[in-house]
């Protein structure tokens, strides 16, 4: 269990530091000219949102591994824990970070999401397939006429984004790190299938208390308090 931890630790943690760094490239070369700011701009609450839940989580599971000992104030886990809670909040807020994703960055205006997809057209493999169901998800999104539906499903859109972010990054991070980037990718579907599940729920109606369903109660929260990459 503490490998499986580990190994979890570094996948997150190096997936978050390619998608970082091409957030940095594509702002820099927006700022002459020769970058997409609206793909910057589909990237920037995905970094801001999973790079504080990526501090924190990996925090958690850190003191796991050291079990009593990481809990006390020789570690600095501890002290880490508790300073990178705040950054899912001043930083802007999971649920304000999640309704900018889905209603500014595919409502509104969708230019950046579609140069998303267009950088991950070449994948292949388990990758294309979250890619795949990432941009079906988005024209479902999209379709939605109800305000107060997408509101609902806008934290499992967010989460589902990060996924797909994965799936670009991992081919990256598998040139230095192919351990990394085996972790990233495990169970990916599976994970990417809760969080389609959560936003198609709530665009239905039954997990938003608009509909007459019950069934979607439970999923409707099922993402709320996770780690970085539910």
């Amino acid at each position: 269990d503490v490998q499986r931890q580990l190994g979890v630790m570094r996948g997150r943690t190096e997936i978050l530091r390619a998608a970082v760094l091409e957030l940095a490239c594509v702002m820099d070369l927006a700022k002459v000219g020769q970058g997409d700011a609206d793909y910057a701009a589909f990237l920037l609450p995905l970094i801001k949102n999973f790079g504080a839940e990526t501090g924190f989580s990996v925090s958690d599971m850190g003191i796991q591994v050291l079990g009593g000992a990481g809990y006390t104030a020789e570690f600095p886990l501890e002290q880490m824990l508790r300073d990178s809670r705040v950054l899912a909040i001043y930083e802007g807020t999971t649920g304000m970070q999640g309704l900018d994703f889905l209603e500014r960055r595919l409502v509104r205006d969708r230019r950046g999401l579609d140069e998303f997809l267009r950088r991950a057209a070449g994948l292949r493999g388990p990758g294309a397939e979250i890619i795949a169901r990432f941009a079906a998800l988005a024209d479902a999104v999209a379709a939605c006429p109800d305000a107060h539906a997408r509101a609902f499903a806008a934290d499992g859109w967010l989460r589902a984004g990060w996924l797909a972010v994965t799936a670009l990054m991992a081919p990256r991070v598998a040139i230095s790190d192919a351990g990394a980037a085996r972790w990233a990718m495990a169970q990916i579907g599976a994970r990417f299938a809760v969080h389609e599940a959560v936003v198609r729920d709530a665009l239905s109606g039954t997990g938003t208390g608009t509909g007459s369903g019950t069934g979607g109660a439970g999923l409707a929260g099922a993402t709320d308090a996770g780690s970085s990459d539910r």
